[in-house]
């Protein structure tokens, strides 16, 4: 949950609604799009989950914004970075929004890593 709220803020530190966003999430993928799923014991799993090509992308791009910025680890301010990259199909589901909050993707991201560096 902590990488949740640490992006709505990073959002709404530029001007974003986030429950616009949400609004528009919802409605373009379903109910409860962005809520977390419930909390299980971890098992191992038989099967894979069937990641979308979009998906997989921003991943991917999550994995390059983490190796970019030094870090080990892969948390929600990198996979908004890397949602944000010109090559990630993902990021034009946000570019409404921004645009709506008067704000744009190279503002989302000075703001993410200047709230990342102040962490």
């Amino acid at each position: 949950m902590q990488g949740a709220v640490v992006v709505a803020d990073q959002l709404r530190s530029v001007g974003v609604d986030v429950e616009a966003v949400r609004a528009r999430a919802e409605a373009t993928f379903g109910p409860g799009a962005l809520d977390r799923g419930p909390h299980r014991r971890r098992r191992r799993r038989r099967h894979r989950w069937p990641f979308t090509a979009d998906a997989k992308k921003a991943l991917e791009l999550s994995l390059r914004e983490a190796v970019r910025l030094g870090d080990r680890h892969i948390e929600g301010a990198h996979v908004l970075l890397g949602m944000l990259r010109a090559e990630c199909p993902a990021g034009r589901v946000l570019e409404p929004a921004l645009h709506d909050a008067g704000t744009d993707v190279p503002a989302l991201r000075t703001a993410v890593e200047r709230h990342r560096r102040a962490a």
